[in-house]
């Protein structure tokens, strides 16, 4: 959802997230102000809508006071499926510190990143990325004598997302689960 976060930068008003192209007429014709952005799986721009799913097509945009339509095969997909959950974020990268810090304002007993940029073409590697590292602001909150505190997290080109966390001195998880089968 970098697209949608820069659209808000760029003044958006609101995003409303279409399941399919048919919901993305659907919802054109009540939002008659509204303009639309997504793309088919792949990252394949749609025909006939205002914007891809690019944010390169957002920036330097005035959209203040706009309600954006969104619809991608993968994201908003995924989105609309979760909607059984108490609360649904859409997250990325752009807004992984913003995303993990209004978690935290919850509380909650139980938060779930799904990844949903998995495609032909694409492995959802942003997505691990970017749970990953609302994952590393989540846990780098948590006080407790059994959790490893996260000092640092960095990128490598090589490993991808790398947490520095503190050595806590004890059996390790796979040992442990091992003794108890």
């Amino acid at each position: 959802f970098t697209t949608a976060a820069y659209a808000f930068a760029a003044g958006a008003r609101a995003m409303i997230a279409a399941d399919s192209l048919e919901g993305v007429n659907r919802l054109r014709s009540r939002y008659t102000a509204s303009m639309t952005m997504g793309a088919h799986g792949g990252g394949r721009p749609v025909p006939g809508l205002d914007f891809g799913n690019s944010p390169a097509e957002i920036v330097g945009r005035d959209l203040s006071g706009i309600t954006l339509i969104q619809f991608t095969a993968g994201g908003v997909k995924g989105l609309v499926d979760c909607d059984h959950a108490t609360e649904v974020l859409a997250g990325s990268l752009v807004c992984a510190r913003s995303t993990a810090r209004y978690i935290r304002t919850l509380s909650p007993s139980t938060v779930t990143l799904v990844i949903t940029g998995l495609w032909t073409d694409r492995d959802g590697d942003e997505d691990h990325a970017c749970a990953d590292l609302i994952e590393a602001y989540l846990l780098g909150r948590i006080r407790s004598d059994h959790v490893a505190k996260v000092i640092d997290f960095f990128t490598d080109e090589q490993f991808g997302l790398v947490l520095v966390m503190e050595f806590i001195e004890g059996e390790g998880l796979d040992s442990l689960l091992e003794s108890r089968r």
